[in-house]
């Protein structure tokens, strides 16, 4: 006799064989997928909306892989902090971790305010411009 221990099998020996949620979950993500594609594939419209969001989402890994990298440094800090506490060293590790993000807080708030002091000059410098170019242009 063939071995089915692998079936669901009631109290009565009656075998059944069921397909579980994974498998119909499965089937059913196969045919969407496909019915996606034929849709997509269907207009250079869609073909080419798709194609440029999928653009602007691989653009934005480098910054997801620049966040991983900020965070495997501080955790990895932290980790360190909290072995050199635990042997004796004295160092508190949130401590350095509030340092940590302190100091990332300052470069952002750096950053952000380099960026407007440029937009600011170079909206000067266009003032100034036109004004120099024609007078009249300028209101007040």
């Amino acid at each position: 006799m063939a071995d089915i221990s692998y079936l669901n099998s009631t109290t009565a020996n009656v075998v059944t064989n069921s397909i579980d949620a994974g498998a119909m979950l499965m089937i059913l993500m196969f045919i969407l997928a496909a019915a996606a594609f034929f849709i997509l594939i269907g207009s250079l419209e869609r073909y080419t909306k798709f194609f440029d969001a999928l653009s602007k989402l691989l653009y934005t890994l480098k910054y997801t892989a620049a966040g991983v990298g900020v965070v495997t440094i501080a955790y990895g800090m932290y980790i360190a902090c909290l072995v050199l506490a635990s042997v004796g060293g004295g160092i508190e590790p949130i401590l350095i971790v509030e340092w940590f993000g302190a100091y990332i807080g300052i470069t952002i708030v750096g950053y952000v305010a380099t960026r407007i002091w440029a937009r600011i000059r170079d909206m000067h410098a266009q003032y100034v411009a036109a004004k120099t170019r024609s007078p009249d242009l300028i209101v007040g």
